[in-house]
């Protein structure tokens, strides 16, 4: 599998990362060992007071990032607001 790289990105803009709420507990939000419900409500709530939270799901949508709680919504919830789920 050929990792992603940031040139292969549609939007390269991550300055606000280093104001994000999750920073340091990737674990909740990108689980190795696969989702559950407890995880997803855990990102969901770190997200629901992060200041760049607007940015961040606008970053997963640009590059159509398919995996991991983004900006407070999975996958499957940022499919849904494109328009293709």
């Amino acid at each position: 599998m050929e990792l992603l790289s940031s040139w292969s990105l549609a939007n390269k803009t991550i300055d606000w990362k280093e104001e994000a709420a999750c920073i340091g507990k990737t674990n909740i939000f990108f689980s190795i060992r696969g989702y559950n419900q407890k995880n997803i409500e855990e990102a969901k709530a770190i997200c629901k007071g992060c200041f760049v939270r607007s940015k961040c799901l606008k970053y997963s949508q640009d590059n159509m990032l398919a995996y991991g709680v983004w900006g407070g919504k999975t996958a499957t919830e940022r499919l849904g607001l494109l328009g293709l789920k």
